[in-house]
């Protein structure tokens, strides 16, 4: 019933915010400029380009970032996400285990570990670091729709719906926790109840094709056909890619 996980699909800006300001330590070098100020600079270049899905770019700032300060957990962090992106899920989880090693406290390496873990297919690894996320920020909503995303794919549903409804309570507006909850919820027996997900989800973001695709699934069943097949062209013609709204259709 799902195109990909959202743990893929949903851009850096709609998911987790990489916050690349760091202390600074002066060290004058020859041009004047301190080596920890270009490795700022180089930090904040690769999140620009982590942002604009520029993601081998990215990567080149990172590691320049940390040939002149090795110790960053912030590069290590933006470089990870970087490579999560870029489909490098064993890079990823290597960069935000070195993170974390330099800072264990860093909400940001559980939650980057662990989606990155969980598209590995390792889920009782990447379970672990969610709920550690939690533990270490119990009003991170992002960590509850990851979590509930692991659950769901483990066919554990009901609890599912209860992190997607968390998230939804500290988060609002994030649609892919309507869309991931009104899955759970039709997996769940509720179709009435995914319908109302899927519907909050199209009101809040129109050009959501993953939410018509699902809405169009339960016309379906329905026996609407009419509205089955509006919603499955809406779908193509938001993302002209997407095989399973062809073959639906």
């Amino acid at each position: 019933m799902t195109h990909a996980s959202y743990m893929q699909r949903t851009s850096v800006s709609r998911g987790i915010r990489i916050l690349l300001a760091a202390a600074i330590v002066l060290t004058a070098d020859s041009c004047g400029k301190s080596l920890s100020e270009k490795a700022e600079q180089l930090r904040n270049d690769g999140l620009a380009k982590l942002e604009a899905d520029d993601y081998e770019n990215a990567i080149v700032d990172f590691n320049k970032a940390l040939e002149l300060d090795p110790d960053s957990n912030d590069a290590y962090i933006g470089r990870g996400l970087a490579h999560k992106y870029n489909g490098d899920f064993s890079a990823a989880i290597g960069d935000c285990t070195k993170a974390l090693a330099l800072d264990p406290l860093d909400v940001r390496g559980y939650v980057n570990r662990g989606t990155a873990l969980y598209q590995s297919q390792d889920y009782s690894r990447a379970m672990a670091d969610i709920n550690r996320a939690i533990e270490l920020d119990a009003e991170l909503g992002i960590a509850y729709f990851h979590r509930g995303v692991v659950k769901r794919h483990q066919g554990n549903h009901g609890s599912a719906i209860d992190d997607f409804s968390k998230a939804i309570e500290l988060e609002p507006r994030h649609v892919n926790s309507y869309v991931e909850r009104g899955m759970a919820k039709y997996s769940n027996g509720d179709p009435v109840g995914a319908m109302a997900d899927f519907n909050g989800a199209i009101r809040l973001e129109p050009s959501n094709a993953e939410a018509y695709v699902n809405r169009g699934l339960i016309f379906r069943v329905n026996g609407q056909s009419d509205e089955t097949i509006a919603d499955y062209a809406k779908a193509i013609e938001l993302d002209p890619t997407y095989a399973m709204a062809y073959q639906n259709r």
